[in-house]
């Protein structure tokens, strides 16, 4: 339910499981797991001072499969730890960013996507909030390489679509005020100017896009010119200049 995006079902569920006594005789893994289930469920609904009491509970059980199991420790807390980030980000992004890094590492670690997309997308975020672009930058084209290696859960998806145009519009709009852009890009103009970047024919973007040929050129045209370019390498180049890819 959590991968569907049905947030509020999943807390539910999930903290009835917690609240049940005989969760102390569980493993540490699962227990672990079920921690960062619950957790990630209740930053999502806003319910930071559960979310809190539930990362309390496990403190020691975390701190002590991190020192005794290695990477071994991956799959029992790349969720919790990315969990404990987007915690952290609600009130300091800055301090969350090393959280995060560690999230993404025992995810990668873990081989679980989605979890690997959540945790990429999250550290983007904070990074984007601390002002520091180039690193959210690269850490957003991480999460698009890994999103093209096999299907992730629907929701992580639509959540990296939507970063994708919301930092697109930030950079828009600190490249109207700075005026090194005269006139504002559409979302379809950004969506055009993303797939530049990547090795798809006109053609293809449009079958990808559910677009003709002729409306990707028309967009194509519109985005050269309110970039002042006139290829398609230099479009792209431009983009990056401006942090819009």
């Amino acid at each position: 339910m959590l991968g569907a995006g049905r947030i509020a079902e999943s807390a539910e569920v999930l903290q009835r499981a917690w609240d049940v006594p005989a969760r102390r005789t569980v493993p540490p893994l699962f227990v672990l797991q079920a921690a960062g289930l619950l957790t990630l469920a209740l930053v999502q609904l806003g319910e930071t001072a559960r979310a809190h009491t539930v990362l309390a509970d496990v403190r020691t059980t975390a701190s002590t499969a991190e020192q005794e199991w290695g990477d071994g420790a991956a799959a029992a807390l790349a969720m919790l730890r990315l969990a404990e980030g987007r915690l952290i980000a609600t009130s300091d992004p800055g301090r969350a960013i090393a959280v995060l890094d560690s999230a993404v590492r025992l995810a990668e670690n873990w081989g679980q996507l989605s979890v690997v997309l959540g945790a990429l997308t999250s550290l983007t975020i904070a990074q984007w909030a601390t002002g520091d672009w180039a690193s959210a930058r690269r850490t957003l084209e991480r999460a698009h390489e890994a999103s093209a290696a096999e299907p992730a859960q629907p929701a992580v998806v639509e959540q990296l679509a939507a970063l994708d145009m919301r930092i697109g519009r930030d950079a828009l709009r600190r490249a109207r005020a700075g005026r090194d852009l005269v006139e504002d890009l559409t979302d379809r103009e950004l969506a055009i100017l993303r797939a530049l970047r990547g090795p798809l024919s006109a053609r293809e973007i449009g079958a990808e896009m559910h677009l003709s040929i002729n409306t990707v050129k028309g967009y194509t045209k519109s985005l050269y010119r309110k970039l002042g370019v006139v290829t398609r390498d230099q479009a792209v180049h431009r983009g990056h200049d401006l942090g819009l890819i």
